[in-house]
């Protein structure tokens, strides 16, 4: 198997997360299930499955939110943006990691680090196939996460072929802080990752791309109305800022 390294040129788009639909909408009734999401049209650019010749990626396990998981996820990339990626993992203060998260200082509760540790769980749920013909190669989105609280410490283990992942980009940092205008708006929150992660002057959205990378639950009509009631919730958002 051939060696990757990290290095800050690569051809897959910097929005990578937010364009695919592993954090997404979590319903009350859809919040323990699991979902299975095709990431074959994204995932196949990135360097390790080219490299291999993997053309089917697809990704299984627990649904990531967005007012939670995405925060931790950011907290995640921020932290190997600041330290440099480490394939070995990195170790940091959970105080400080928690911070990366976009939590305050005065947050740092034994609820948010219960938060916190539920949320790894379920980022570290995730199981990435890659496949071609009769190959395939199994991985997790995060590799490991060990942590003390009485000590304040943790310290975070990636898949280093999956390095293109941990990168941060601008949108990430913006969509921290349109969370905390929409929150509890998940809908409108994910929308907001999604579009402006697309390419600029990108061509007509239909309404099944936009449901695709929702993963939302329930009939295509309901889908379809939650879909407009976010956007009009984030035009208003929208509107709030720009006056």
């Amino acid at each position: 198997m051939s060696t990757l390294r990290h290095h800050r040129q690569s051809t897959v788009h910097p929005n990578l997360i937010l364009r695919t639909p592993i954090f997404t909408p979590v319903g009350r009734t859809s919040r323990a299930k699991g979902r299975v999401a095709d990431l074959s049209s994204a995932m196949r650019e990135i360097t390790f499955a080219r490299t291999e010749g993997y053309d089917d990626v697809k990704i299984f396990g627990s649904r990531l939110n967005i007012d939670t998981d995405f925060k931790i996820w950011t907290g995640i990339v921020r932290a190997f943006e600041q330290y440099g990626f480490q394939p070995n993992g990195l170790e940091m203060s959970f105080s400080e990691f928690s911070r990366l998260c976009g939590y305050p200082s005065s947050a740092q509760s034994t609820v948010l680090k219960t938060r916190v540790d539920t949320s790894l769980t379920r980022i570290m749920s995730q199981v990435i196939t890659f496949s071609a013909g009769s190959k395939t190669h199994k991985t997790h989105l995060l590799q490991s996460a060990t942590y003390d609280i009485d000590a304040n410490k943790i310290k975070l283990v990636p898949d280093e072929r999956l390095w293109e992942l941990y990168r941060i980009d601008h949108e990430i940092l913006l969509s921290l802080d349109t969370q905390e205008a929409l929150q509890r708006r998940e809908t409108a929150q994910c929308l907001y990752m999604f579009i402006h992660a697309l390419p600029k002057n990108p061509a007509p959205l239909a309404f099944s791309r936009i449901r695709s990378r929702l993963c939302l639950t329930g009939t295509e009509a309901e889908v379809n109305r939650s879909i407009v009631n976010g956007l009009a919730e984030w035009r208003r958002l929208v509107t709030w800022i720009t006056h």
